[in-house]
C-alpha cells in the first residue's frame, strides 16, 4: 500500500487531516492525533457525519478517555511504532489505513534527525503491514533534512493549499 505525504501550511493541518479521513469513511483504520485533543476530534468528526467508532485513535496529546483510544507520549517513537503494529494486527484484513495528523510536530519532542530516521523505518513498516497511509506535514519551518527524508521515503508527495 502507498505511503502518501501531504504537505500543507501549519494553519491547515487539522483541516487537511479531517478531509483525508473523509476519504476513508468506509474503511477501518488508525488515526494519530498530535495537536488536537480527542474531544475536539470527536466533535469535528460528528459534525462531518463520520463514525469515530470505526477508528482506533492514537492520541499523542494524552487526554483521551475512550475504549478506542490509546495514549502514547510523542517523545516515545518506539512505543508509537509498537502501538501501530498492535492495532494493525487487530484490524480486519480488508482495506486498512493510517492517517497521521501533523507528523512534523514530532520534532517538538524529538530531534529532527531522529524523526527523519523514524519516518523512513515507519513508512517501510507500514508498507510491510499492508496499510494505506497518509501523513500530514506542516511545510513551514520544517527541517530540511526531515523534509528530504519524507520525500525520499514516501510513495506520493502531495501539496495541499
Amino acid at each position: 500500500m502507498p505511503v502518501k505525504v501531504r504537505l500543507t501550511r501549519s494553519g491547515k493541518i487539522f483541516e487537511v487531516f479531517i478531509s483525508t479521513l473523509q476519504k476513508y469513511k468506509e474503511a477501518i483504520g488508525i488515526c494519530v492525533l498530535v495537536t488536537r485533543p480527542y474531544q475536539t476530534f470527536v466533535r469535528t468528526m460528528q459534525d462531518k457525519g463520520l463514525d469515530v467508532q470505526k477508528m482506533f485513535v492514537l492520541d499523542l496529546c494524552g487526554y483521551a478517555d475512550a475504549s478506542n483510544v490509546v495514549c502514547v507520549a510523542p517523545a516515545d517513537l518506539t512505543l508509537l511504532n509498537l502501538a501501530v503494529e498492535d492495532i494493525v494486527a487487530e484490524l480486519p484484513p480488508q482495506r486498512k489505513f493510517l492517517v497521521f495528523e501533523s507528523f512534523s510536530r514530532l520534532t517538538v519532542y524529538n530531534p529532527p534527525k531522529l524523526v527523519a530516521k523514524f519516518a523512513i523505518a515507519f513508512f517501510k513498516h507500514l508498507r510491510a503491514l499492508d496499510v494505506e497511509c497518509s501523513i500530514i506535514v506542516a511545510q513551514d519551518g520544517l527541517d530540511a533534512e526531515l523534509l528530504a527524508a519524507l520525500k525520499q521515503a514516501a510513495d506520493v508527495i502531495e501539496y495541499v493549499e
